[in-house]
């Protein structure tokens, strides 16, 4: 367990969070706290497409329709990325595309 970092990447005073695994009993403290990083960028992931790209806006009743709209916001974001990388700006928010 360890402090909770809030979106700014502060550490919020007494919030503690745990993570439950099972089957990695052979796994070393270092690979638990690795594996714990990805899920945070995975779940920092889907909580920018959403909010930001619009993932869960889609209305259409089709699969095509599904997967064509997620490509285009996949591709919105990894053109944000690039444009973060590129510029050396590390924001959390999407103010500088507004």
């Amino acid at each position: 367990m360890g402090k909770a970092d809030n979106e700014d990447g502060n550490e919020e005073d007494g919030e503690l969070k745990a993570s439950m695994c099972w089957g990695v009993d052979e796994a070393s403290l270092e690979e638990l706290v690795s594996w714990t990083k990805v899920r945070w960028c995975v779940e920092q992931f889907h909580r920018d497409i959403k909010q930001n790209l619009g993932a869960d806006e889609y209305q259409g009743r089709t699969w095509k329709g599904v997967h064509h709209h997620l490509a285009v916001v996949m591709l919105a974001h990894a053109f944000v990325v690039q444009r973060r990388f590129e510029t050396g700006e590390n924001r959390s928010d999407f103010s500088s595309f507004n």
